[in-house]
């Protein structure tokens, strides 16, 4: 399974988050996190990383490909996120063969 696989290549679970030039996150391209204040981040773990857009008062268009701070993260949902988006078919099939 591809999620297994990148988690087994961790270096350091003490750090969720790196910075890594040859990879793009998913965050501003397929999901945002916006918090009850109506301000949008890359994701949960960006928040005080990366500037806010407000939802509320700016154009929700501005957050859309913005650069994040970190590329690859170990938290569960974004890198499932992540391998979703880098490689789509393998990871639905790894999906499908582990229900089968």
């Amino acid at each position: 399974m591809p999620y297994l696989e990148e988690l087994s290549h961790w270096d350091d679970f003490a750090i969720s988050a790196v910075l890594d030039p040859g990879v793009r996150c998913a965050a501003t391209r397929g999901f945002f996190y916006v918090d009850p204040h109506g301000h949008a981040y890359p994701c949960a773990y960006t928040k005080g990383k990366a500037p806010p857009v407000d939802m509320l008062g700016d154009d929700w268009r501005s957050a859309v490909g913005r650069e994040t701070p970190c590329t690859r993260c170990s938290v569960g949902p974004y890198l499932e996120f992540n391998l979703l988006y880098q490689k789509p078919v393998r990871t639905a099939l790894s999906v499908v063969r582990s229900y089968f």
